[in-house]
């Protein structure tokens, strides 16, 4: 099993390198901290170092945190805040949405629907993701892809960018994880961006 996760490993910081000539990579650490209050309530923790060109140059840090309400098993709501540094400058985004999730067997398909409001500039932006994610019998690997479409409601409802995401969560132990995962994130209108992230989730 670790040699697999290892093998992905390798394969994903290959591509990113090769990639990284024609635009720009980021390369990301994440640490989640998710803590269930009962069968509907629960609240996340959100901290994110992000860097340039494998960590040859600081780009962002955000700190954000997150409150859960499940009407039932498998819909979610949810409402946060995050708060982004950026090349010394300071920007805020409050998020709110639904995610609905269906299980068969191994298999976990989900379809998320996320209003962000981004200040300084003002950005309102509706995030459309649907995801799947299997389980690999006898082992602690779960592979998983999606496509999140990002559109703009000060411009329209306008197109503003596609998210391509690839990657494999694997179990440390029933209350933490680590997740290694490559995103393509296509602007069509700008340079394109290769976001490689490694993140810890810890469930309290």
């Amino acid at each position: 099993m670790k040699k697999i996760f290892i093998l992905l490993t390798s394969l994903i910081c290959s591509i990113g390198s090769i990639w990284a000539q024609e635009s720009e990579t980021n390369t990301s650490l994440i640490i989640t901290a998710t803590k269930k209050f009962n069968q509907r309530f629960s609240a996340m923790g959100y901290v994110e170092n992000r860097v340039y060109d494998f960590f040859s140059r600081q780009k962002t840090f955000i700190v954000g945190l997150e409150g859960g309400y499940r009407f039932v098993p498998s819909v979610k709501a949810d409402v946060g805040y995050y708060c982004m540094t950026l090349r010394n400058k300071t920007r805020h985004r409050l998020i709110t949405g639904v995610t609905g999730d269906m299980k068969r067997g191994a298999f976990t398909l989900s379809w998320r629907e996320r209003f962000q409001y981004s200040f300084n500039p003002n950005e309102p932006i509706l995030r459309s993701r649907i995801q799947g994610k299997y389980k690999i019998a006898d082992t602690s690997l779960s592979p998983f892809t999606g496509i999140e479409l990002h559109n703009d409601f000060s411009k329209a409802f306008a197109f503003n960018h596609v998210r391509y995401n690839l990657g494999c969560e694997y179990s440390l132990s029933k209350s933490s994880a680590l997740s290694l995962s490559y995103s393509f994130r296509d602007y069509r209108q700008a340079a394109n961006l290769h976001l490689l992230s490694l993140t810890y989730k810890l469930s309290l």
